[in-house]
C-alpha cells in the first residue's frame, strides 16, 4: 500500500497490521512521518503482536493514538490553554523475557486480556511471538533491556 500525507494514513494502516510504504514529494513531510513512525516504538510492536492473536474490539480507537499530539488535543477539547508534547525515552528493564512476560501478563491490561481469552495453544503461540519480539528488541545479554519512546503531554485548562 502506498499513501501520502506525511505518514498519517500510512501509520494508521500499519496500526491495522498492513505493510505500508509512505511516499511524498516534500522531504519535510517524509522526515516528520519517519519521526512519527519511530514514536510508535516498542509498544506499537507489542500491540501488533497481541493483535495478531486477539484483534482489538471493533470501533475502538487504538490506544496508540494517545501517542499523537493531535489526538490528545482533540480528546481534551477546546478548554485547553496550553499543551506541551515532548517525546521521551523509556527503557524497560527486566531480569529476563520470562520476567517481563510474568509482570505484564498479570498487570498490563491489554496483555492480561489477550491471554485470558486464548486457549492453551493460543497462549503458547502468543507467548512464543512475544519472546521473539523481546529477543529482537533486547539490547542486552543475560537480561532484558528494551528501549521505547512515549509522548509526554502536559496540558493546562483555563
Amino acid at each position: 500500500m502506498r499513501v501520502t500525507n506525511g505518514g498519517g494514513t500510512a501509520i494508521a494502516a500499519a496500526r491495522r497490521f498492513c505493510d505500508v510504504t509512505g511516499v511524498d514529494y516534500v522531504p519535510a513531510l517524509l522526515t516528520r512521518a519517519r519521526e512519527r513512525a519511530r514514536a510508535e516504538g516498542f509498544i506499537g510492536q507489542l500491540f501488533k503482536t497481541i493483535g495478531a492473536h486477539n484483534p482489538p474490539p471493533a470501533n475502538v480507537a487504538s490506544p496508540l493514538l494517545w501517542g499523537t499530539e493531535a489526538h490528545v488535543r482533540q480528546l481534551l477539547g477546546s478548554g485547553i490553554t496550553d499543551l506541551r508534547a515532548v517525546a521521551r525515552d523509556y527503557t524497560f528493564r527486566y531480569r529476563s523475557h520470562e520476567h517481563y512476560l510474568d509482570v505484564f501478563r498479570t498487570s498490563y491490561g491489554p496483555m492480561l486480556k489477550a491471554f485470558e481469552v486464548l486457549d492453551q495453544e493460543g497462549r503458547e503461540k502468543l507467548s512464543a511471538d512475544l519472546h521473539r519480539l523481546l529477543a529482537k528488541a533486547n539490547r542486552a545479554v543475560g537480561h532484558l533491556v528494551v528501549p521505547s519512546t512515549y509522548l509526554e503531554i502536559v496540558a493546562t485548562r483555563s
